[in-house]
C-alpha cells in the first residue's frame, strides 16, 4: 500500500510531512507516493521523497518458542550490534554464483559505521563468504541478478566475520529478505512512523491469536514497547494508522516482536511505513 503525503521546501531543504497531521505549517506543498518496495520517488518538481516501506514474515511460531521477532530468520533477531564489525555473504547452495542457475548479484543495504545509509552490491561466489565491508545495520537484502532459476536457490545470509553473527538472510526463491527490523538512519533529523500492518494465520487452519508489541530501541537507552496489541486470524490483516505519526530519532532501533501465541505453528506477517524528515541545510 503506497503511502501519499504533503511536502514542503524549506530553506532551500525538503522537509517530508506525513498525511497524518506531522508539520501542518503551509508553505510550498508537493504530492508525493513512497513505493511499497521502500525505494526513494521524485515528485514533478524532481526533488526527492524518502521514506522506506519495511516488512517481514515469521512461518513457525509456538507458543513453547516466543518471544519471536518478525524477520525469516526465525526467532529473536540477532542483528542489532553495539558496534559496526566486518561482514561478509554466501549462500547455503553452490548455485548461488556468478556463473550459474542461482543468484549472481545481491544488493546490501544497511548502515555504515557513522550510521549513515550504505548500499554494497556483492557478486556471489556460491557457498564461499564474499566480504561486503564494514556494517553497523543491514536492514534489507535483494538479489539483483540470478541465472536461470531467476533467483537464490539456497539461503543467502550476511553476516558478521567474527562470531558469524546473522544480519539478514533471504530465504529460497524469495529474493528479498523479509525483516519487520529497521535503524532510522543518521542521515536525516527525524523519523514518523505513519502506518503498521499485521497478519496471522495458522498452518493448520485453526482460529488463533497472538500478542503483539512494536519495541523502539532509542540510541543509549533501553528497549521500550510502543504499541502493545492482541491480533486474531478471524480478524484479517491489522492495519493501524498513526494518526499522530510517532517520531524517532536517528538511530532508533525498531523491532516487531510477538510476545505470545495460542498455538502452534503460526505464520505471522507484519511491517510498518517510516517517513523521513530530511536535515534542513543551513
Amino acid at each position: 500500500m503506497p503511502i501519499a503525503g504533503p511536502r514542503k521546501a524549506e530553506r532551500g531543504a525538503v522537509r517530508s510531512v506525513g498525511i497524518h497531521g506531522v508539520d501542518l505549517d503551509l508553505q510550498r506543498w508537493f504530492p508525493i507516493t513512497i513505493a511499497d518496495d521502500g525505494a526513494v520517488r521524485t515528485d514533478q518538481y524532481g526533488l526527492s521523497t524518502p521514506g522506506i516501506h519495511k516488512f517481514g514474515a515469521n512461518t513457525d511460531i509456538s507458543s513453547a518458542s516466543v518471544p519471536e521477532d518478525i524477520w525469516d530468520g526465525g526467532g529473536l533477531y540477532p542483528g542489532f550490534i553495539p558496534a559496526a564489525l566486518a561482514c561478509e555473504i554466501l549462500s547455503n547452495d553452490p548455485n548461488d554464483d556468478a556463473g550459474d542457475t542461482g543468484a549472481r548479484t545481491v544488493e546490501i543495504q544497511g548502515l555504515d559505521t557513522d550510521g549513515n545509509i550504505q548500499l554494497v552490491t556483492a557478486t556471489m561466489n556460491g557457498v564461499a563468504p564474499i566480504a561486503i565491508g564494514i556494517f553497523f545495520r543491514i536492514y534489507r537484502m535483494i538479489v539483483r541478478s540470478a541465472g536461470a532459476s531467476d533467483g537464490n536457490e539456497g539461503t543467502i545470509t550476511a553476516r558478521t566475520v567474527a562470531g558469524a553473527i546473522t544480519m539478514a538472510q533471504i530465504l529460497p526463491l524469495i529474493g528479498q529478505t523479509l525483516m519487520a527490523v529497521y535503524t532510522i538512519p543518521n542521515d536525516f533529523d527525524s523519523a514518523n512512523m505513519v502506518q503498521m500492518m499485521i497478519g496471522i494465520r495458522a498452518t493448520t487452519g485453526q482460529a488463533v491469536s497472538a500478542t503483539m508489541a512494536l519495541q523502539a530501541h532509542p540510541d543509549g537507552e533501553a528497549w521500550q514497547t510502543k504499541e502493545y496489541l492482541d491480533v486474531h486470524s478471524y480478524g484479517g490483516t491489522t492495519i493501524i494508522d498513526f494518526r499522530h505519526a510517532p517520531e524517532y530519532a536517528p538511530l532508533t532501533d525498531l523491532r516487531l516482536r510477538v510476545l505470545a501465541v495460542s498455538g502452534n505453528n503460526i505464520v505471522i506477517s507484519g511491517g510498518f511505513d517510516i517517513k523521513f524528515v530530511e536535515k534542513i541545510m543551513a
